[in-house]
C-alpha cells in the first residue's frame, strides 16, 4: 500500500497562481522529455539523400513496402511522437538532407512536429507527408508502398483486387433476435402513426443506435455519449412545431444522461425520453453500471434504480413498460406524447427488458430449453410486417411466407403478438 494522498496545495489546487506556474512546468517537461534518447525508437542509416519517419502500425507498412521495391534508405522509427526525440531527429536530418516523407495515419501529428523542428535547427530539405498520403481513413501496405515509389521514381502497378464474383447480399448490423431495443422502436414507430406527430428522433451510443436502420429509422442524430436528450432539448425549443422522442441506453443514462434531463425539467423542455433500459453495460460486453445491483467481481451493490432519479429531479410524467408488451408500450408511449404536449413538460418512459443475449446464456447455463416459435404457412399471408416492419433476423421469406430460423429464435413472442392474422405460434415447426 503506497503512503496515501499527500496535501499539496501548490500542486493540486489550481488557481490562477498555482496554474501559471503549472503550465510552465509542464512545457518544460515537455522540453527536457524531447532531449532524452527515446527507449525504443530505432534509426537505420540506409543509402540515399531521401529518408522515412515513421511509427507505430505505419512503420511496418513501410517496412513491408521498402521490402517490396527492394530500397534500402535511411529509416527512423519512432517510439515517441510528442515530443519528439530531438537528438534522433536532428541526426536523421543529416542522413537525410535532401528530403523527409513522414508515414503517418490521420492527422499530421509527427509532421508538422517535424516542420517546425527543421525550421529551428536550419533544415534545408523537403519535407513531405500528407501531400502523398490520406488523411482519413487506414493506411495499409498498398497505399504505403505507392506513395513511397513516387518519392524514390520508381513503377508501380496496383494489384487488382480478387473479384469473387458473387453477388453477396448486404450485411448491415442488427439488433439481436429478441433485443427488446427492437420491439421499443416498433413500439415508437407505431406511437408515432398513431399520434400523426411530425417526430424528430435524436439518438445516443449503444446498441440502440442501429435503430438508424431499417425498418425503423429512428435515429436522427448520434455524436457522443449523452447528446441525445441535449440535442433534443435544443431542437424542442428551435423547432417548437415538432414532437422529439430521445432514446438513451441505462448505462448511458447514469454516465452523461442526467444532467440533460435536469436541464429538462428546469428549463420545461417538451422532450419524451425513452430510456432503452437492458440493465446492463451490453454493447460492450455487458458490463456492471450503478442501475445493474452488482459490480464487476460480481458482488451486490446498492441498485440505482433510474425511475427514482428521474422523479428525484422533478420529472413528472414516469412510466415502466415491458417493451415485449408492444400494445402497453404503444399506449404509454402515446400518452408521454400528449403530456409533453399539454404540459409543455419532459416524460421519461422506460423500456426495461434484460438484454436478450445474456438472458439467453443464462438460460443455457442453466440448462433451460429455449422454445422457438413458427410460422403457421396456412394462416401466413405474407404481409411482410414481421420483416419488413418488426425486422427482427430470426425472420425470413419464402415463397412469399414468412418462416423463422429456429436455430437463431429465443422464443420472445413479439412477433407473434404483432402479427394480425395470429400466423405466429410458440413451438413446433414451420408448416
Amino acid at each position: 500500500m503506497g503512503e496515501g494522498f499527500k496535501r499539496d496545495f501548490s500542486r493540486w489546487v489550481l488557481l490562477p497562481a498555482n496554474s501559471r506556474r503549472l503550465h510552465r512546468e509542464a512545457l518544460e517537461r515537455i522540453d527536457k522529455i524531447s532531449k532524452i534518447e527515446a527507449a525504443f525508437s530505432w534509426l537505420h542509416e540506409g543509402g540515399g539523400e531521401v529518408g522515412i519517419i515513421a511509427s507505430g502500425i505505419a512503420y511496418g507498412y513501410v517496412r513491408e513496402a521498402l521490402k517490396d521495391l527492394n530500397l534500402d534508405v535511411p529509416l527512423l522509427k519512432l517510439s515517441l511522437t510528442y515530443p519528439l526525440p530531438r537528438p534522433l531527429v536532428e541526426e536523421f536530418f543529416g542522413l537525410a538532407p535532401k528530403e523527409i516523407v513522414v508515414v503517418e495515419e490521420l492527422d499530421p501529428v509527427v509532421e508538422l512536429q517535424l516542420r517546425d523542428l527543421a525550421d529551428e535547427l536550419g533544415y534545408s530539405g523537403r519535407i513531405r507527408g500528407k501531400d502523398l498520403l490520406p488523411r482519413i481513413g487506414e493506411l495499409n501496405t498498398i497505399v504505403v508502398k505507392k506513395a513511397l515509389a513516387e518519392v524514390y521514381g520508381l513503377s508501380f502497378v496496383e494489384p487488382e483486387l480478387f473479384d469473387l464474383e458473387v453477388n453477396v447480399p448486404p450485411r448491415p448490423p442488427t439488433l439481436c433476435p429478441g433485443c427488446g431495443h427492437r420491439a421499443m422502436f416498433y413500439a415508437i414507430k407505431m406511437a408515432s402513426k398513431r399520434m400523426r406527430i411530425k417526430g424528430v428522433y435524436p439518438g445516443d451510443i449503444g446498441c440502440y443506435t442501429l435503430g438508424f436502420f431499417p425498418p425503423f429509422r429512428l435515429v436522427d442524430t448520434s455524436y457522443c455519449m449523452g447528446s441525445g436528450l441535449g440535442i433534443g432539448l435544443g431542437i424542442s425549443k428551435a423547432s417548437p412545431g415538432e414532437v422529439v422522442i430521445a432514446t438513451i441506453g441505462d448505462s448511458t443514462f447514469f454516465h452523461a444522461g442526467i444532467p440533460a434531463l435536469i436541464d429538462a425539467v428546469y428549463n420545461s423542455h417538451p422532450v419524451v425520453l425513452v430510456v432503452m433500459d437492458n440493465s446492463l453495460t451490453a454493447m460492450t460486453g455487458h458490463q456492471p453500471h450503478p442501475g445493474t445491483g452488482f459490480d464487476y467481481e460480481g458482488k451486490q451493490r446498492f441498485k440505482v434504480y433510474i425511475e427514482d432519479v428521474a422523479r428525484a429531479v422533478g420529472v413528472k410524467f414516469v412510466r415502466i413498460v415491458d417493451p415485449y408488451d408492444v400494445k402497453r408500450a404503444i399506449h404509454v408511449l402515446s400518452e408521454a406524447i400528449n403530456w409533453v404536449r399539454e404540459n409543455n413538460e419532459p416524460a421519461i418512459v422506460i423500456a426495461r427488458k434484460l438484454c436478450a443475449l445474456y438472458e439467453y446464456r443464462q438460460k443455457l447455463r442453466r440448462e433451460e430449453k429455449v422454445a422457438p416459435y413458427y410460422v403457421d404457412g396456412a394462416t401466413c399471408t405474407g404481409c411482410k410486417i414481421c420483416t419488413d416492419m418488426f425486422g427482427c433476423p430470426a425472420i425470413s421469406m419464402k415463397d412469399n411466407k414468412a418462416f423463422i430460423i429456429s436455430d437463431i429464435c429465443v422464443g420472445c413472442g413479439v412477433c407473434a403478438k404483432i402479427c394480425p392474422f395470429n400466423a405466429i405460434k410458440k413451438g413446433g415447426s414451420d408448416t
